[in-house]
């Protein structure tokens, strides 16, 4: 998919790439190297020649199988089908409990084992060991996958195709650089990574994000939290499956109306649209303001044709208000699981990503405005985050919860923790992990080297512009670095 809107970037609108890198590295590269050395050295594979004896190197495809296959599964997968445990087994005519980390046995071979020592496991005197004897299940199981691949599948064809995959990199014709080698897709794409996926990791797919990034593409990334290893891209994630199926009905939605952007086509929903909150099984992300007349203060404040970074972007409204109302573009960075769906399904483009890393991805200057509305009080490196916002964009603009709102001051004077509309939760369940007042806001400001360009409270959707420190829920600071 990747090299299609490359080589045909007239042809190609929309790209999904799933569990990708830009190239192959040298691990990768290893495993394919053992793979077809297996298929070589095979007595049937006669140079590639097989065919004119009559016969299929089917020993090595066998093993070639299971090599790739190892390297698909996850580490908690395959324990969880075929690792340790602690069920009864018979060992030398008794039942018994196997020593902790005992492997499991395929049913039928329990009893094979030679007299155990005092530890369960076989004595050496008594140990025999055959190549072909099959004891444990993940043995059975490799072999099962390497027996049906070796009877469909061409052993040339797995050779051509294992060097092809190595020799991949579109960066190569250009000094390594891929931001170069990507400059001339002119697709959107959607990239998709899974946590376990250890072939290739999430970061691969992070250099192809960053690369479509620096030359300003249509892109959304997400980080799915799967078990499942490379594998997981063929499995009924549910997750990963609503990511994949938001963007194809985003598609489809540009095909019926005949577009070429969501922007234009109008088709982002309506404002106010009620955006599911997110399980018990995804990452815990931002709270985020969602009062309609707080949202048009704050979108007053983007110079129209903006290129944005909306930072802890929740469910995209901000960003989709600014593309219909003042025709901006950019990007929502999240981590929370809802929250990227609910970007992908507005048409706004999202990474997922998680702050405290930081926005190396990201670079200087490379956005006119960044915000963080309500993400502040959220992030553990608040002072690094304040100045690479002031870094990454031309002006930033930064909106919290405001701990001086007099109401709050009422309540700590009367020895509890407030909980108001802005501030709703119970001390020990509050996603926030700092609270700070205008005030506090100023001082880190001039600690930062930071130039506060505009300063005013937010209460009920009004600006308060005379005592805000008191008189207003929520702070908003327009500001740039020295």
């Amino acid at each position: 998919a990747l090299s299609w809107t490359l080589r045909y970037p007239a042809r190609v609108r929309h790209a999904v790439v799933v569990a990708s890198a830009p190239n192959l590295t040298a691990e990768n590269i290893a495993f394919n190297e053992v793979a077809r050395r297996a298929i070589a050295t095979d007595p049937d594979f006669h140079e590639g020649h097989y065919g004119r004896f009559g016969v299929l190197p089917q020993r090595g495809l066998r093993i070639a199988r299971m090599i790739g296959h190892i390297t698909y599964l996850s580490d908690d997968v395959m324990n969880e089908k075929f690792g340790r445990q602690q069920a009864p087994t018979l060992v030398a005519s008794r039942t018994t409990l196997p020593p902790e980390g005992a492997l499991r046995l395929r049913p039928g071979k329990a009893g094979s084992a030679a007299p155990a020592g005092k530890d369960g496991a076989p004595t050496p005197a008594a140990f025999k060991y055959s190549t072909q004897e099959v004891e444990f299940q993940i043995e059975s199981y490799l072999r099962y996958q390497g027996d049906k691949f070796s009877e469909y599948f061409d052993a040339n064809t797995y050779l051509l195709i294992t060097r092809a995959l190595d020799y991949f990199d579109p960066a190569r014709a250009f000094n390594g650089n891929l931001t170069q080698a990507l400059a001339c897709a002119t697709a959107k794409f959607l990239l998709v990574s899974f946590t376990t996926d250890w072939r290739f990791a999430p970061a691969r797919s992070r250099e192809i994000v960053k690369a479509l990034l620096d030359n300003q593409r249509d892109v959304s990334y997400a980080e799915i939290d799967a078990p499942h290893g490379h594998d997981a891209f063929l499995l009924d994630d549910t997750r990963y499956l609503r990511v994949v199926a938001a963007y194809f009905d985003r598609i489809d939605a540009e095909l019926k109306a005949g577009i070429t952007t969501m922007a234009d086509s109008g088709q982002a929903p309506p404002r106010g649209q009620v955006i599911p909150a997110a399980g018990p099984d995804q990452r815990r992300g931002s709270t985020r303001m969602t009062e309609m007349p707080a949202l048009d203060v704050l979108a007053r404040l983007v110079p129209q044709k903006s290129r944005v970074l909306d930072l802890g972007c929740g469910d995209g409204e901000m960003l989709a208000q600014l593309q219909r109302q003042r025709g901006c573009t950019g990007y929502g960075i999240e981590i929370n699981d809802a929250h990227v769906l609910a970007c992908v399904r507005r048409g706004v483009n999202v990474i997922q990503l998680n702050l405290d890393e930081g926005l190396a991805m990201f670079g200087d200057a490379s956005f006119d405005v960044v915000l963080q509305i309500d993400t502040l009080q959220h992030l553990r490196n608040t002072e690094t985050m304040l100045r690479e916002t002031a870094r990454v964009g031309r002006i930033g603009i930064v909106a919290f919860p405001n701990f001086g709102h007099w109401p709050n001051r009422l309540a700590v004077l009367r020895g509890r923790m407030p909980v108001t509309k802005v501030l709703p939760y119970q001390w020990y369940d509050t996603p926030n992990i700092r609270v700070a007042t205008l005030q506090d806001f100023e001082a880190l400001a001039v600690k930062n080297k930071l130039h506060i360009l505009d300063q005013f409270g937010l209460q009920n959707g009004h600006e308060i512009r005379w005592w805000p420190n008191a008189r207003a829920s929520r702070a908003v600071f327009k500001f740039q670095g020295s």
